[in-house]
């Protein structure tokens, strides 16, 4: 049901979606930001986030700072050995490089043919972002045994990098579903503006 409100919001919201940097927390909570800087003498991490905001943490609480594909290694944590943690952020790099134009291109077609095929059943064309976003929720699971995912043989059953990868091709996909569809809204009302005419 969240990733269903989630959808939906993105579906309305359109917003600055492209994180150029990000800080990860041991917990594994991560924040986007317009910039990081780490100031390791006085033992802090200075954020700035999207809204151009400061936030503070304590080195001791950070996990990884994640500037394009540049990883600095803030790592405390003796229960989960740091070569794990590596394969962790390097899974979900490699997550950052997940295609699938077949679904993607599902989501556009679904955004164009909502408000058509409402309006042919005598309803409103209003209610169109909530088919977009059931589309966006039921297809944001990544499968790594498909062909769209390109993971090395050797790393295949390793579970940190499965983990990693499925993170952020998890959030890649609700990304990119999100914004064909609001492309294929923003055609089907044109559309169907046009044949109203």
């Amino acid at each position: 049901m969240k990733l269903l409100l989630f959808s939906i919001l993105s579906l309305l919201i359109i917003g600055n979606i492209n994180a150029q940097n990000e800080l990860w927390l041991d917990d594994g909570t991560v924040f986007e930001a317009q910039s990081i800087d780490i100031q390791l003498d006085s033992g802090y991490v200075h954020l700035i986030n999207m809204k151009g905001k400061s936030k503070y943490f304590d080195t001791l609480d950070v996990f990884a700072v994640i500037q394009q594909l540049d990883t600095v290694f803030l790592y405390n944590n003796p229960d989960y050995p740091l070569e794990r943690a590596k394969m962790f952020v390097k899974g979900q790099i490699d997550g950052k490089k997940y295609k699938n134009y077949y679904v993607y291109s599902g989501a556009f077609l679904t955004g164009v043919a909502s408000p058509i095929l409402l309006e042919v059943a005598s309803m409103s064309a209003f209610w169109s972002p909530l088919i977009s976003g059931a589309y966006v929720a039921v297809f944001s699971k990544v499968n790594t045994n498909s062909k769209f995912c390109d993971i090395p043989d050797n790393l295949k059953t390793n579970e940190d990098y499965i983990a990693g990868f499925k993170f952020s091709a998890s959030r890649k996909k609700i990304m990119n579903n999100t914004i064909f569809s609001v492309a294929g809204l923003a055609t089907g009302i044109v559309i169907l503006t046009i044949l109203e005419d």
